[in-house]
């Protein structure tokens, strides 16, 4: 796919980092969650925020006999990265942070598969759950499947709740197997896409009647399933991470139309402008002048070593009294000016020294 634009560097998130590994989930469930989708002849865009070592977005694929797809995964440690990398079994594999890290196409996936870190995210004080889910919502086509492994006291808070009946419809929700389910309280929810978010208190009720009454996913599941809608690669214009390129963005603002129409003129520096008065001056109009702009610019040289840039500038400043006038109630505002002048001195090593009076 051409228009996709990589990269692989990335600012990490201490909080992933910290819990990667703990939370994978479970092949086996993975492998009974498959038996609950439909997926389509044609194509469609999956997406997985979070993919860990691949083994859970593998194994739901499988069991649903996904087979026309291309997947679009990220990983935020650099270890696992790698090593999935080298399995090549994700179509496009980035290594960031889903939260912070990633620019990629809104609207463009229609299935999504997604057990987010658990715990709080430091950067706004939400759950994890919570902002992986504002995120993943944005991603999504309308009609999207969502499939969403949290545990189950978060789905039992109302602040999740109205947040996923805002956003979703809900096509179920399960506890995981108990051998499992013992151990981080896991459970999955199917999610629809809505178009637009609204929350009809009809949905928010029935939402909670499902948790309340929640039953255990079903290995041997032969209901009616939930249908993924296709999706192309051409909708995928972005998927990479949003490190900047300072030398790209040069050439490309260079080449541009505007910028060259634009009349740029270059002036070099100099240090000489003071010239060689007859009568030497003293240290305080020297510095006087330089700050005025005298000789301001590039001084010294690279072969004595102490080649730095001076600036300087001077600003003039009002000042206004009140007084009374000739001791009686009417007052006149008295009025001084002053000026105040400032030297900025960038050494070669990079030091920075400002004068001020």
């Amino acid at each position: 796919m051409n228009e996709i634009k990589k990269q692989s560097s990335f600012s990490r998130s201490l909080a992933n980092e910290k819990k990667l590994g703990a939370y994978y989930t479970d092949t086996s469930v993975c492998h009974m969650i498959g038996k609950y989708l439909s997926f389509p002849e044609n194509h469609v865009n999956v997406l997985e925020p979070s993919v860990g070592d691949g083994s859970a977005l593998k194994a739901v694929l499988t069991s649903a006999d996904a087979k026309n797809i291309s997947t679009y995964a990220v990983e935020v440690k650099e270890e696992t990265y790698s090593e999935l990398k080298k399995r090549n079994q994700i179509n496009y594999l980035v290594r960031g942070d889903f939260l912070t890290d990633m620019k990629m196409t809104a609207r463009a996936f229609s299935f999504c598969f997604s057990n987010p870190p658990y715990g709080e995210n430091p950067l706004n004080g939400d759950r994890f759950e919570i902002s992986f889910l504002h995120r993943i919502y944005g991603n999504m086509k309308v009609n999207g499947v969502l499939v969403y492994v949290i545990p189950e006291y978060i789905i039992a808070e109302k602040n999740f709740a109205k947040l996923w009946v805002q956003r979703f419809r809900t096509a179920g929700v399960y506890r995981f197997p108990e051998k499992v389910y013992s151990s981080f309280k896991q459970c999955v929810l199917f999610g629809v896409r809505k178009q637009t978010m609204y929350t009809p208190a009809e949905e928010y009720k029935a939402f909670e009647d499902l948790v309340q009454n929640m039953q255990e996913i079903s290995p041997d599941y032969q209901g009616e399933k939930i249908k993924i809608q296709e999706s192309t690669e051409k909708e995928v214009k972005y998927f990479t991470t949003v490190k900047e390129n300072p030398e790209k963005n040069i050439l490309a603002m260079k080449s541009s139309g505007i910028f060259k129409s634009i009349p740029l003129e270059e002036k070099s520096y100099t240090a000489t402008k003071v010239g060689n008065p007859i009568v030497p001056l003293k240290d305080d109009l020297v510095y006087l002048l330089s700050v005025a702009g005298c000789g301001q610019g590039l001084a010294g040289s690279k072969e004595n070593k102490d080649l730095h840039l001076q600036r300087g500038n001077v600003k003039r400043t009002q000042n206004s009294r009140y007084e009374s006038v000739n001791g009686g109630e009417k007052v006149k505002e008295i009025v001084t000016e002053t000026s105040s002048v400032c030297m900025t001195i960038v050494e070669n090593d990079g030091t920075i020294t400002r004068f001020d009076n």
